[in-house]
C-alpha cells in the first residue's frame, strides 16, 4: 500500500510520496475513487488550516445544508477543533473503498504552542453523494436516508392528489 505525506504550509499543500514521487500519480490512475477522496482530504485540511470552517459545511450531507445555512451551521457548531494554525501537516496511510463509503486512514500532525509536534491517527469516513465524496462532520448517513424518505413520501403524495384532482373534473374541488 502506499502512503502520502501532505505539509500544509501557509494554506500551500506539498505532496511528498513515501516510496518515490510518482507513487500517488499511478495509485490515481489505477483508482479513480481514491485519487478523488485523497485530493478532497488534502482540500479539506488545507482549507481548515486558513481557517476556512466552509468546508466542514460544504462536505456535509444534503439534508443538513437543506435545513440549516451556513451560518446556522458555523455557529451551532458542536464540536471541537484543534487550533487551525497548529496543524502542519497530514499523511494518508490507506483508503478502503467499499461502493459509496470509504474509510480514509490518517495521521495528523500537529505544532503544539511548546514548539514539540504530535501526531493522531484519524479514521474518516467517506459517503459519494451526487457523484462527489464527501466527509460529514456533523451529518450522518440515517438522517439523510430519513430526509430521502421524508421527500419520496412528499411527491407521492403530490402525484396522489393530482390523480385524485384530475378524476373529478371539478378542477381540484371534491365532488362527493
Amino acid at each position: 500500500m502506499r502512503r502520502c505525506s501532505i505539509m500544509l504550509l501557509g494554506g500551500a499543500v506539498i505532496v511528498l510520496a513515501a516510496i518515490i514521487p510518482v507513487g500517488c500519480q499511478q495509485e490515481k490512475r489505477l483508482d479513480p475513487d481514491r485519487a478523488e477522496i485523497t485530493a478532497r482530504c488534502i482540500e479539506y485540511f488545507a482549507r481548515v488550516k486558513v481557517s476556512d470552517f466552509r468546508v466542514m459545511y460544504d462536505f456535509e450531507l444534503p439534508y443538513l445544508k437543506d435545513r440549516a445555512d451556513l451560518t446556522e451551521y458555523l455557529g451551532a457548531k458542536v464540536f471541537s477543533q484543534p487550533a487551525p494554525d497548529s496543524l502542519e501537516g497530514i499523511q494518508i496511510d490507506s483508503i478502503g473503498v467499499w461502493g459509496d463509503s470509504a474509510y480514509a486512514f490518517l495521521h495528523l500532525e500537529y505544532l503544539r504552542s511548546d514548539s514539540t509536534y504530535i501526531t493522531h491517527p484519524v479514521r474518516n469516513r467517506w459517503y459519494k453523494m451526487d457523484g462527489h465524496w464527501i466527509k460529514p462532520t456533523m451529518s450522518t448517513l440515517e438522517k439523510q436516508k430519513e430526509y430521502e424518505e421524508e421527500i419520496r413520501i412528499y411527491w407521492e403524495a403530490v402525484r396522489e392528489k393530482q390523480a385524485k384532482e384530475g378524476q373529478g373534473g371539478s378542477g381540484g374541488a371534491d365532488s362527493r
